[in-house]
Order: C-alpha cells, then sequence, then structure tokens
C-alpha cells in the first residue's frame, strides 16, 4: 500500500517544475520522502510517464540542491505516475478514481499547483470520487478580496474540514523566516527589548529585479498590494509582532491578534508603476496596476503601540532583496541607531549594527558590525531545506504551525480591502531604479548594499 500519495493537480505548470519536482527529489535523496511515497502527475497533455520525466528532469537538474546523480535519479522516478485527464471536466475525475483504487493509500495529498480558476472543479471532482483521507493544498491567492476568499472557504468547507487544509504561503517556508522566532526567543538581550520602548521602527521590504514576465493576465488584476504585501509581507509582520512567540502551538492565533490590531498610518501610501509596464504581455492599455507599493502601518497592541511598520515591495527594482529590518530608538548621544537584520533572500543570514569608539580617538564614536552569513558555506546551502521542502514535510508530519490559517487571511483581506480603497494613483519610475521618489529610503538602501563580513 502506497503511504503518502501526492496528486499534483497542475503537475505540467511551472511551480510543478520549479519547485515542486526538485523539493520532492531533496527530500527523496535526505530519506524524507519513502519508497512506499507516490508522487502522482495529473495532466491534460497526452504524455507517457516517459514523455513527462523527459521534460521534467532538467528542471530537476537545475533546481534541485542535491546534485542529481543517474542511479538516484532512476530511482526517484519509479515513484512518479503521469495521469492524463482534464480538471475542469468532472467527469474525467473517475479516471483519478479508477487508478486510486486500482493502487491504494494510507494518505492523499492533494496539491492544487493551478490557477484560482481550477479550484472549484478540483474540490468537487476530489469530493465527488470520495478519496480516503484527504490533506488538501492550496497554493496563494486565495482570492482577490475579502469576498471571493470568503466564497472560496465555503466552497472547501463544504467538503473539507479546517484542519486538513494546508493554505501555502511559501515565505514561511524560508529557513531564515522560521529563524526569527529562534533570534528572538533564543537571545535575552534582543528577547528583552523586542517592544516599543526600545524599538523605533520595523522596515519589512521584498524587491525584485524582474517584471511581471508571463504573469500580466494575472497581475493586471492583482498588482503589488495583492501579489505581495496581503499575504507574504503582512504574514513577516505577524511573526515579528507576536506577543508569547514561545509557545508554536498557539502561533496562528497570535498571528491573527496581530492582523486584528493593524491600523494604517494615514498619508503613508506610496504607489508606482514601472516604465514600460502597459507594452507587457496581457496588460491593459490604460491600466493603473501597480508594480511598486510602499506603505506603514501601526500594531495596535500593548508591546508594540506606537511604532511604525514600513512595508514596501517592487518590481523592476536595482536591487533584489528581501530582509527585515529591526531598527532601534538612537541612544540618548544622538548617534546612528542600533539596527538588527534578518535577511531572507537572496542573501540569507544575520546582521547588528551597534556603536563603539573609534580607535585611537578619545572623544569620536564609529558604527561597527557583526554578522552571520548562513548561506555564504556551501554546506550550510546544501544542508538547508528549501521553503517547499519544509511545507512539503510539514503536510506529511500534519504540522500546521507554518501555513496560512483562515482568520488570518479573513484579517489580513479586510484590511488590504480597505486599504486598497485609499491608494493613491502610481508614479511612473525607471526599470532598475529605486522606484518612485520616497520609495527606498537611505537606510534601506545601506542595507542592501552592505555585504556580509562573516564568511563562516
Amino acid at each position: 500500500m502506497v503511504q503518502n500519495r501526492f496528486i499534483i493537480f497542475g503537475g505540467t505548470g511551472d511551480l510543478t517544475y520549479r519547485k515542486l519536482l526538485p523539493a520532492f527529489y531533496n527530500l527523496f535523496i535526505s530519506q524524507k520522502l519513502t519508497k512506499q511515497d507516490e508522487i502522482l502527475i495529473i495532466g491534460r497533455r497526452d504524455w507517457t510517464k516517459t514523455d513527462y520525466v523527459r521534460k521534467m528532469e532538467p528542471w530537476v537538474k537545475e533546481f534541485a540542491r542535491f546534485k542529481v546523480e543517474e542511479d538516484k535519479f532512476l530511482e526517484f522516478i519509479q515513484q512518479i505516475q503521469y495521469l492524463k485527464m482534464n480538471l475542469s471536466a468532472l467527469d474525467d475525475y473517475s479516471i483519478l478514481k479508477d487508478y486510486v483504487t486500482k493502487s491504494k493509500a494510507q494518505v492523499h495529498v492533494c496539491y492544487m499547483a493551478v490557477s484560482p480558476q481550477f479550484f472549484d472543479p478540483i474540490v468537487e471532482g476530489i469530493h465527488q470520487i470520495d478519496l480516503f483521507n484527504v490533506r488538501l493544498v492550496m497554493e496563494k491567492p486565495f482570492g482577490t478580496d475579502l469576498l471571493s476568499a470568503t466564497k472560496l472557504q465555503r466552497k472547501v468547507t463544504r467538503y473539507f474540514d479546517e484542519e486538513n487544509i494546508y493554505r501555502i504561503d511559501h515565505y514561511l517556508g524560508k529557513d531564515m523566516v522560521r529563524n526569527i522566532l529562534t533570534i528572538r526567543c533564543e537571545n535575552p538581550i534582543f528577547d528583552a527589548v523586542w517592544n516599543n520602548r526600545y524599538i523605533d521602527h520595523v522596515n519589512i521590504f521584498a524587491l525584485e529585479q524582474v517584471g511581471v514576465e508571463n504573469r500580466g493576465s494575472y497581475y493586471d488584476k492583482a498588482g503589488a498590494l495583492r501579489d505581495m504585501a496581503q499575504n507574504h509581507l503582512l504574514q513577516l509582520l505577524s511573526i515579528i509582532a507576536v506577543d508569547n512567540p514561545h509557545d508554536l502551538h498557539t502561533l496562528s492565533l497570535q498571528q491573527s491578534v496581530v492582523l486584528h490590531s493593524l491600523k494604517l498610518l494615514e498619508d503613508s501610501m506610496i504607489m508606482g508603476q514601472y516604465r514600460g509596464y502597459l507594452d507587457e504581455k496581457d496588460i491593459d492599455s490604460k491600466s493603473q496596476t501597480e508594480t511598486f507599493a510602499r506603505f506603514s502601518v501601526g500594531v495596535e497592541t500593548s508591546r508594540f503601540q506606537g511604532v511604525p511598520f514600513h512595508i514596501i515591495t517592487g518590481k523592476e527594482m536595482m536591487y533584489r532583496d528581501t530582509a527585515i529590518q529591526i531598527v532601534f530608538k538612537s541612544p540618548y548621544s544622538g548617534q546612528k541607531p542600533n539596527i538588527l537584520t534578518i535577511q531572507v533572500q537572496p542573501k540569507e543570514g544575520v546582521e547588528i549594527s551597534f556603536n563603539i569608539k573609534t580607535p585611537g580617538k578619545s572623544d569620536e564614536i564609529s558604527e561597527a558590525t557583526m554578522d552571520f552569513c548562513q548561506n555564504c558555506q556551501m554546506q550550510n546551502r546544501i544542508n538547508t531545506p528549501e521553503a517547499y521542502e519544509w511545507m512539503l514535510m510539514s503536510i506529511m508530519l500534519e504540522d500546521g504551525s507554518w501555513f496560512s490559517h483562515w482568520d488570518q487571511i479573513v484579517t489580513s483581506w479586510k484590511f488590504m480591502d480597505e486599504l486598497i480603497q485609499k491608494k493613491p494613483k502610481p508614479i511612473l519610475y525607471e526599470k532598475k531604479s529605486l522606484g518612485p521618489e520616497g520609495g527606498l529610503t537611505a537606510e534601506i538602501v545601506e542595507c542592501i548594499e552592505k555585504p556580509f563580513i562573516c564568511k563562516i
């Protein structure tokens, strides 16, 4: 009997090729995926398994963190099967039913690696064939606003219990994001000052050098606020601002409390659109969609009352960088503030700046930096699971701690819907720039440009 059967709806899409299959290969090499597990690819193309393996092999070789050796790859593909069916045609789900009846499994992990318009027929089809012990995995976006998210939730929970629904936000699988709580909780020097008495403000930014690429039809309806801020960046904020992070069992509840407390700081919004966006494929020629967004929020809890959180994201930027800066209050001497920076990608690590007496000069103060670079050494890169590996392992272990829960989605969409109603017209900015005027502060640029000192 198959132990875990991963049924990948959308198995011929970019997400499966670029992220899921390399993650499965990594799990196989690290012996987290057993020979009793199966990966069933669902696709519309009239392919055999051999055709599919030929297509997927170069993707696994390019994106897996372990080197793909021929003998191991041949072992790995024994666990892959390909099934042709039309996801939108409910009658085709009898094909899936015949397959799972012939080869039974203890657990069916149904992974919807598809556009949201396919969610409805997939959920209906899975229910129709009465699969046993289903764990339903959903990729973002979870709706495009509160109304559509609620409609989707009603559809899904009509057939599946909330504890069996796994909504993936892959940022929560990134190793340095998971490290936030460890850095805070296991170091009294940080835990003791993690509040509004000592923290002046927090910067959370995710900058990309690429444009919309081949996602124009989706992105033009979403924009930077829906695509990045509502999910990834508000999730990061909620992890930073939880009141008692020592208890992971209540982490989701604590994140919801933070999201419930958010308040938009007026006149803090800057929206931008990179020059040339209107010429991209599948973009409305009169589009006012933002490709850059900056806004500031207050967290109305006793711990963080009065501390502004600045959220920044943009495409076609000069830099690629995702990081969190905890900026502490300036010392009484008026010198530069201490800054704790958690680098998420492409740099991974932690750095702290502090003030010292300038060597050899009695009355001057200089800034010093200490850092830890996690991905500066090959051994760390090889031994650190990728985000989707963490997520797939968590699903197998029935650990929902690091997934987006429904209450969080409701609260973040409610906040974002109100913010979108107030957003200003986007300002044009040049490609490979700092975005619109006022978008990136010198503090953020300095953080991005500073190289890691520590090479381990």
